[in-house]
């Protein structure tokens, strides 16, 4: 198993990857990581999705998963990544970019074990 490298910041993005360090996550193997957006409603979020997906500069993702509560659409990015904290910021910056442009925001990111 990988060890975590020593030089991640001390940011929350870092805590996280802390965290799952000393839960045992083996950081030498790419993980599904899911990226959560909220839209205002399913005609936004919709638009952005398909705004991603015909976006030939978008990194590629694995699926997008969609769910409405309490009066926000939400999506789920899912992307099939080794887990750094270069890389979980690099690909927030993508998404949340085309997120926003959306009407939408970024509402975090996690890895299920």
């Amino acid at each position: 198993m990988n060890t975590f490298p020593d030089d991640t910041p001390a940011d929350a993005d870092g805590d996280a990857l802390r965290a799952l360090a000393e839960a045992g996550f083996d950081f030498s193997v790419p993980h599904d990581v899911d990226f959560f957006a909220v839209f205002p409603d399913e005609a936004a979020a919709s638009a952005a999705v398909e705004a991603y997906m015909e976006d030939d500069e978008a990194s590629p993702i694995e699926s997008v998963q969609a769910a409405s509560s309490e009066g926000r659409f939400e999506l789920t990015f899912i992307k099939n990544m080794r887990v750094t904290h270069a890389g979980i910021l690099g690909f927030e910056e993508e998404l949340g970019a085309r997120v926003e442009a959306g009407g939408g925001q970024l509402d975090g990111w996690g890895i299920t074990q």
